[in-house]
């Protein structure tokens, strides 16, 4: 990895020992308990046994699995002796597997030269690091729903109501009705980091470095991504609307909800605008541009199955997955290849053109919406508008690079 992918790898776990001292010196601002039951979720041990697969290699399993047992029944026996029952201790025992990684790695780098100590470092940081993006980004979002007390989840909702065709309103419906559905959704939408996962490992086996700018867009979505809920927080239509499923059949008009600022949802996480899941998503689909066609096809499946469980899910509201489209294109063009000069321009203009389009809707939606409810087409013009737009400037900065990379490679062979 660079050493600027390396840095915003590396503010992960450097936030999370922020927080967790914050947490312990002033603990009305953040429980520090909080970050201590994220770390025992079943979700934490999963994303770290994911990730573990970086350390693997040929004819080192058999030492990563012996140690890993190894430590699993130390784990295990203490947490049953100091009183935990099997049920509760299986999560955390299992991080015995993980340690075995970060431990295995850790000798490389004592026993590797400079460049192959570095290379196993970025190993060890990653490994490290996206375990400890669930407490960090679970403390980010309990922070917004103590510090912001209104929401604009009244605008939101009226602007999903000037869209002809009711699509969040009917996928929140059909998986109320279908259980299955419900349950596919939720495993969509709340196993992200096993996909990240997934491919930053997939990415890692071709080169590094990609892998490294895969993670850097991803941190950088988030960090930006939460400074704007502080813009126009939301908690989303679940919350605001649903009543957690009890109001599917009373659902006020949108065009009739007043444009004023809701309140009373003390400690709910705001993350409305833009859809940071969707986010993700699209940056997963868009990097999997450049791999094969297989990994692009599930690149592009998972970003439509995300759009549909968070929709699905109640969790946000269709212009908060418009939004996350040009905002994903900036997020993408900005964390690009170094040395690429001939496709610089057209990064920056994606870069740009994202931006404002997200700064755009961020206004629009804030202050302009009152005005579309006498306009209700041009709403729908934006939309179609802006997805268009995303993808001619995604096309531009990626589309145009991959066609100049096979020309190369057909040249020189």
């Amino acid at each position: 990895m660079t050493g600027v992918q390396r840095a915003a790898v590396g503010s992960i776990p450097l936030g999370v020992l922020f927080l967790q001292v914050l947490g312990l010196a002033v603990p009305q601002a953040l429980p520090s308990s909080l970050l201590v039951s994220s770390v025992n979720s079943p979700l934490f041990t999963s994303t770290a046994l994911a990730i573990s697969v970086l350390a693997f290699r040929r004819g080192a399993v058999g030492q990563l699995l012996s140690i890993g047992a190894a430590i699993v029944i130390v784990l295990m026996t203490l947490l049953v002796a100091t009183g935990t029952g099997l049920r509760d201790s299986w999560a955390f025992a299992l991080l015995g597997f993980w340690f075995a990684a970060l431990f295995v790695s850790g000798t490389r780098i004592a026993k590797a030269d400079r460049p192959g100590g570095l290379r196993e470092f970025d190993r060890v940081l990653v490994m490290f690091a996206l375990p400890f993006a669930i407490p960090l980004t679970l403390a980010g979002l309990w922070i917004t729903g103590h510090i912001l007390q209104t929401t604009y989840d009244n605008y939101f909702y009226a602007f999903d109501g000037l869209l002809p065709v009711p699509v969040a309103r009917g996928l929140a419906r059909f998986c109320a009705d279908h259980q299955w559905a419900w349950q596919a959704c939720s495993i969509v939408y709340y196993d992200f980091l096993l996909v990240l996962c997934a491919f930053v490992v997939l990415r890692w086996r071709q080169d590094g470095e990609a892998a490294g700018q895969l993670l850097a867009r991803w941190v950088f979505a988030t960090l930006v991504g939460y400074a704007l809920y502080y813009w126009l927080p939301g908690v989303g239509p679940d919350v605001a609307f649903y009543g957690g499923g009890s109001n599917l059949d009373s659902l006020p008009s949108p065009g009739q909800v007043e444009l004023t600022l809701l309140s009373g949802f003390e400690g709910r996480p705001r993350n409305a605008m833009p859809s940071l899941h969707v986010t993700w998503a699209l940056l997963i689909a868009f990097t999997s541009i450049e791999l094969a066609t297989l990994v692009r096809a599930f690149g592009a499946l998972y970003a439509l199955a995300t759009v549909v469980a968070t929709l699905g899910l109640r969790e946000h509201y269709l212009i908060d997955l418009v939004v996350a489209v040009p905002f994903a294109v900036a997020v993408h063009a900005s964390v690009s290849p170094i040395g690429q000069r001939a496709d610089t321009r057209a990064k920056l203009v994606a870069v740009l053109g994202g931006a404002a389009m997200t700064g755009a809707w961020l206004l629009t939606i804030r202050y302009g919406t009152a005005s579309l409810r006498g306009a209700p087409s041009i709403a729908s013009l934006l939309v179609i508008a802006t997805i268009l737009a995303s993808g001619w400037l995604l096309f531009r900065s990626e589309g145009r690079a991959d066609l100049k990379v096979r020309s190369a490679a057909r040249a020189v062979t």
